[in-house]
């Protein structure tokens, strides 16, 4: 019964994307859809393999840098990168290096996130916003002003971290917020509780796009 009441509600919502079928990435679920984007929730509800960091590193972002080129472009910045992990962020910034940088960071020259100071691309976790927003939340809300996409990665992490971190609801919370006026893009494989939140509010949702569930 529970499947049927899903499946119905799926139907019901026309924002609602089809299925990635096998072999299909998510770049090629989302195609150029992303480039008419302008505020609100997206949901990549996949697992690992299926490109959904590729998505954002190789078809977002640099469309995302282009346009931020043009006149009408009011951001510093363009894309905002949230993650759970240390680990994970060192991953992400490590995929962005070219293989010069690369080397300097192996060496022990330079630290990965030293090349992206003043970039239009920034990484933080979600731990680092709860930390200064509970120093300065307005200085927070001034920095987020800067970007147009925020990618929440892992954002199972707002429900799985609660019992031992009091504070995730902070960066949940914050992230609502700013799907009014920017467009926040929800990434996890493990997140069902949360973009079932999500899909039963229409108020801000673009698209979800799912894996293909054999």
């Amino acid at each position: 019964m529970e499947a049927e009441n899903m499946q119905s509600l799926q139907n019901a919502l026309p924002m609602y994307a089809p299925d990635l079928a096998p072999e299909q990435t998510i770049s090629d679920l989302i195609g150029e859809d992303y480039q008419t984007w302008e505020h609100g929730r997206v949901l990549i509800d996949a697992g690992c393999g299926t490109g959904k960091t590729h998505f954002v590193l190789k078809d977002l972002m640099p469309w995302a840098t282009n346009w931020k080129k043009g006149a009408k472009f009011q951001y510093e910045h363009s894309v905002l990168y949230l993650c759970n992990r240390v680990s994970l962020q060192e991953v992400i910034l490590m995929a962005n290096l070219t293989e010069m940088q690369k080397k300097e960071v192996e060496l022990g020259l330079t630290a990965p996130k030293e090349f992206f100071v003043g970039s239009s691309f920034q990484i933080k976790t979600y731990q680092a916003i709860e930390y200064f927003w509970r120093q300065s939340p307005e200085k927070v809300r001034e920095w987020l002003a800067r970007f147009k996409y925020i990618i929440a990665d892992e954002c199972h992490y707002f429900l799985c971290d609660a019992p031992f971190n009091e504070n995730t609801d902070i960066s949940k919370n914050l992230l609502d917020e700013l799907a009014t006026e920017k467009v926040v893009i929800y990434m996890s494989a493990t997140a069902d509780l949360l973009f079932n939140e999500y899909i039963k509010d229409e108020t801000n949702l673009i698209k979800r796009y799912r894996e293909f569930d054999s």
